[in-house]
């Protein structure tokens, strides 16, 4: 009897174990066949977002090479002039520089930083010059044509950056992924702040080209003098004839 009850003991428990993988079994299929699935421990993967991009480079290189629409040149000039009253002299040319449209960037009776536009460089310049002796001038153009566009296009990689670290933070689901988002868009802010300084002062200097003018007083020389200078024009008439 004993050995009966032992063999129907066994039956049930191959009975219960078959039907409960069988269970098991179904569900899965019926999973697979309606498309669920098991929910993750990240439905939205942010946290896939976060490790993919904790160095902070996230999308910033993004943009293609800018393209170049017009060049991007910056004019500079060098002026020494010998004159007579240089308070005069520099009142004038202030004068000539604000009624065409430039400023005085810093100014005294002996020397001049002006900002004049671009395209009336040139005019100005032939008018300073009507008011002394020129004893130097140099004129430079350096080209930043290259170096503008860069940071035109890293600032609007920036910008996009900004919004997709906007759209993380509202997806944070820990206040860990909030501060490194946050951290990054400090840093963030703060270089798209740089570049769009940097890029108002190229735009500035493109626009208007600088000048700088020094003026120094004509010396009269005293009566002592004469002889010498009388001397050295004759010395100097021998020699040129010879």
């Amino acid at each position: 009897m004993k050995t009966l009850y032992g063999v129907f003991f066994c039956v049930a428990i191959t009975a219960f174990l078959s039907s409960c993988t069988a269970s098991k079994h179904s569900r899965n299929s019926a999973a697979q066949s309606t498309g669920w699935a098991m929910p993750q421990s990240d439905p939205t993967g942010i946290t896939e977002n976060f490790n993919q991009y904790a160095d902070g480079r996230l999308f910033e290189n993004e943009s293609p090479a800018p393209v170049v629409d017009t060049q991007k040149i910056v004019y500079t000039a060098e002026m020494d002039l010998t004159v007579k009253n240089p308070d005069s002299v520099a009142k004038n040319i202030i004068q000539l520089v604000k009624s065409n449209n430039g400023y005085v960037q810093r100014g005294s009776n002996t020397f001049l930083i002006l900002k004049v536009p671009n395209n009336g460089m040139n005019a100005i310049i032939t008018a300073i010059e009507t008011q002394g002796k020129v004893t130097y001038k140099n004129i430079t153009a350096d080209d930043v044509t290259e170096t503008y566009y860069d940071a035109a296009t890293r600032l609007d990689n920036l910008n996009k950056t900004r919004l997709r670290y906007l759209d993380l933070l509202n997806k944070a689901q820990t206040i860990e992924e909030m501060l490194r988002v946050e951290k990054e868009l400090e840093r963030i802010n703060g270089e798209i702040e740089f570049l769009k300084g940097r890029l108002l002062r190229m735009d500035n200097s493109i626009q208007y080209s600088t000048i700088s003018v020094s003026l120094n007083k004509k010396v009269k020389p005293g009566i002592l003098s004469y002889p010498f200078i009388w001397l050295y024009k004759g010395v100097s008439w021998l020699f040129v004839r010879n």
